[in-house]
């Protein structure tokens, strides 16, 4: 899967897309990015559509790669001192 099937328009009514997207966050999250545990999952799927909405130019780029890059931005984990 390519960012581009995780739309707005996919990511909001396609359950495929929003099992991927949070099986991959599910995945990366504490290793990639760090996300708080009072993120909804409404939050999680609206991160990646509106930083799709914001970055268009990697549509085509494969999904997991996309969604890190997603969270790493918004959710960076903070350094261990």
């Amino acid at each position: 899967m390519t960012a581009n099937g995780l739309s707005s328009r996919d990511a909001q009514q396609d359950s495929e897309a929003i099992g991927y997207v949070l099986g991959a966050v599910d995945a990366m999250n504490g290793r990639q990015f760090c996300i708080p545990s009072s993120v909804t999952r409404d939050e999680v799927i609206q991160t990646v559509t509106a930083y799709l909405e914001e970055n268009s130019q990697f549509q085509n780029l494969e999904a997991s790669f996309f969604i890190m890059n997603a969270f790493r931005d918004k959710y960076a984990c903070k350094p261990i001192p």
